[in-house]
């Protein structure tokens, strides 16, 4: 079967699964990533970097095409490349004069929050992924995008929930590179919640099914989120 323009019927855009048009309308906004820069100059701007690398990720390959195409392709090239680079900065970090040592029973709270986290949303993932593989059917959460896989899956299993296990697993060896991407990994985390938070409830107001099982643990990794960022003690 061929579209009227000559090309196979996948290259067409499909209507936009409701649900996932109300999650992937909460994006960071393309400006921010100009200023990709100056946040890579403090460990928190791993974080923002890595969460817009991650969203525009997911939404290039897996929801839109339009007219802004090039721009968020921009956004997202920007962002990788910035986060990066940053990581040259390192060097002089790791360097630096240390008090790790003194500092091992307040960083047990956010290592053991990391750790957590990630085993919380892998959790949730696998939940998914496995009754389907053992039905031996595709994947439901791929086929509400019209996508072969969900690109959350791949990237949070493959990339992104070992990298924010790993940070924990530092700090709780008191390394002195965990102090350094920790912080970025919570903001990464509570950026991540936000948009799932809020789906439910545009969901409701805009008569689609909420979904509001996400709550209570997302909630519970947002609050915790929170708490460890402003106490680590």
């Amino acid at each position: 079967m061929k579209s009227t323009d000559g090309r196979p019927p996948h290259w067409q855009m499909p209507p936009w699964p409701r649900t996932w048009r109300i999650s992937f309308s909460w994006r960071l906004p393309p400006w921010l990533s100009f200023f990709a820069p100056a946040a890579a100059t403090c460990s928190l701007g791993f974080g923002v970097l890595a969460f817009t690398a991650y969203s525009y990720s997911i939404y290039l390959f897996s929801v839109h095409f339009g007219p802004l195409f090039l721009l968020w392709v921009a956004v997202l090239g920007l962002s990788v490349f910035t986060l990066v680079g940053s990581l040259s900065a390192l060097g002089a970090v790791l360097a630096g004069p240390g008090r790790l040592g003194r500092l091992g029973r307040a960083l047990r709270l956010p290592g053991w929050f990391l750790v957590g986290a990630a085993l919380l949303f892998a959790t949730m993932w696998l939940g998914e992924i496995l009754p389907d593989l053992l039905a031996g059917t595709g994947s439901a959460s791929a086929a509400a995008w019209r996508v072969p896989s969900n690109p959350v899956h791949v990237l949070d299993l493959a990339i992104f929930l070992p990298a924010v296990a790993a940070s924990g697993v530092l700090l709780l060896r008191r390394s002195r590179l965990g102090a350094v991407i920790a912080p970025g990994a919570l903001v990464f985390l509570a950026l991540t919640c936000v948009p799932i938070l809020v789906t439910p409830f545009v969901a409701q107001a805009r008569g689609a099914a909420p979904g509001w099982a996400v709550i209570p643990p997302i909630g519970l990794v947002s609050s915790f989120t929170s708490a460890t960022g402003s106490n680590p003690g």
